[in-house]
């Protein structure tokens, strides 16, 4: 959570930008859209082993495997605007459930293991592409993040998202009845799909409906009732905000995972007694004009002076406060996974990917930094085709934080250092070692109150 502080002045700027955006004797409304959505039918996606894919040299041949998505058929009414078409495209999704993953491993009358895997809250977003001639394309995403199922077999062996993606159902329409009208999507059909040592099919009898009409939406405050933009402002007595914008200049280091399957009865769900296995992230660079934003609010008194230099002293005081935040994701690495089960052949996998993104939260005198979060997971780097651990199976879901002390913010140059996130046990007992070196060099300082940038 914010600091009471910033977060006060964080709602006095959020005030002054929507209430100042209202035209003059705007205390009417703005347009907006009403839309009534509903999804019936399901999605399967399902897997085998495949021996003309190479499933005998990864030991997975005798695997087989599926995840259903059945939609809720609820209703949903939403209201959004003002409206635009591109904006609304962004917006359509459904809920479908908890999806189950379950793979057998052998014969299917006699298997020899089973894995069960939940995966996400079961969101499914319909991601809407223009066409020309006022048409629309709209596919099934059940994958992104940030409450979608990551991945189509979880923790369990099977493919990946991008093995799948091209396989997953899509549909045309009129784009115009987005915005208003009744929008009728069919995705039922059948499409095969193959990646690593597996071959599948996506079978699809889902159907989406949507019903939008434009309505008046009232801006926020608008009956004129509540304190006015200057009144927050006098009443906080004057909010500032710190930014000193680093440069993350280079990346070096190396991050390992060594798991094996806990202990009966923990592994037994995601058919997991027996497995060992490591995971290596090594190559780390950070992508080209990569940045990291530290930026701490509190009330201007706490400068007890003007300008940068007060507003360092009163972060290295603790007086301006820092809050919760997270960054693109600025590095890359090579990742690799060999996964073997005792007296079987080993499943091998590796490429080179985006790390998760990295999350910066306030704790004790310092900052937090960590590659993954609890808020943005390492699903994205710890997948796998092989069976094995995800994020869940991390402490606190991170691949590896450090710290940067307070004193630091504001120094020309910092070094952190990211170490490995710490053993966890449970269906997988997973331990890390190794680290990821940050150098940071700064680009600027700002010192800003309500978006006005203050006098050095």
């Amino acid at each position: 959570m914010l600091h009471s502080t910033a977060l006060r002045a964080l709602l006095a700027a959020l005030a002054v930008t929507l209430l100042g955006a209202a035209p003059a004797g705007a205390q009417g409304s703005s347009a907006g859209i009403e839309a009534k959505e509903s999804a019936t039918g399901s999605m399967t996606i399902s897997w085998r082993g495949d021996p003309a894919r190479g499933c005998a040299e990864a030991g997975l041949c005798d695997v087989a495997g599926s995840v259903t998505f059945v939609a809720s058929g609820g209703e949903q009414t939403s209201t959004s605007g003002p409206p635009t078409l591109r904006s609304e495209l962004m917006n359509l999704s459904f809920q479908a459930g908890t999806p189950v993953v379950r793979v057998l491993r052998g014969p299917a009358t006699d298997p020899l293991g089973a894995c069960a895997d939940p995966l996400g809250d079961g969101h499914v977003r319909l991601e809407g592409r223009l066409l020309p001639g006022g048409r629309a394309r709209f596919t099934l995403r059940p994958f992104e993040a940030p409450f979608g199922a990551g991945t189509p077999a979880g923790r369990c062996a099977g493919p990946l998202a991008e093995d799948v993606v091209e396989a997953l159902p899509s549909a045309e329409a009129d784009a115009s009845r987005v915005l208003s009208g009744t929008l009728e999507l069919d995705f039922a059909g059948r499409r095969p799909f193959s990646g690593g040592p597996f071959s599948g099919e996506v079978s699809s009898s889902i159907r989406f409906t949507r019903r939008a009409r434009r309505v008046a939406r009232a801006f926020p405050g608008s009956t004129g009732s509540g304190p006015s933009p200057s009144e927050l402002v006098d009443d906080l007595g004057g909010a500032v905000s710190l930014e000193a914008l680093y440069d993350i200049v280079a990346a070096r280091g190396s991050l390992v995972t060594d798991f094996a399957g806990g202990p009966e009865p923990f592994c037994l769900p995601l058919d997991a007694c027996g497995l060992r296995g490591t995971h290596v992230v090594a190559r780390v660079t950070a992508r080209r004009g990569a940045t990291l934003s530290l930026q701490a609010d509190g009330p201007r008194s706490a400068l007890r002076g003007r300008g940068i230099r007060a507003a360092l002293r009163a972060v290295h005081a603790g007086r301006l406060r820092f809050g919760q935040s997270g960054f693109y994701p600025p590095l890359r690495g090579t990742v690799s996974t060999v996964v073997a089960r005792d007296g079987g052949p080993a499943c091998r996998q590796s490429d080179r990917l985006e790390l998760p993104a990295l999350a910066l939260r306030p704790r004790r005198g310092a900052l937090r930094l960590s590659i993954g979060s609890e808020h943005e997971d390492a699903d994205s780097v710890m997948r796998s085709r092989c069976p094995g651990p995800g994020a869940a199976d991390l402490a606190a879901n991170t691949l590896a934080a450090g710290t940067i002390a307070l004193r630091d913010v504001g120094a020309r140059r910092i070094t952190v250092r990211l170490g490995a996130g710490q053993a966890s046990a449970g269906a997988f007992s997973v331990t890390g070692r190794g680290d990821v070196v940050l150098e940071l060099r700064r680009r600027r300082m700002r010192l800003h109150q309500f978006g006005e940038e203050l006098p050095r």
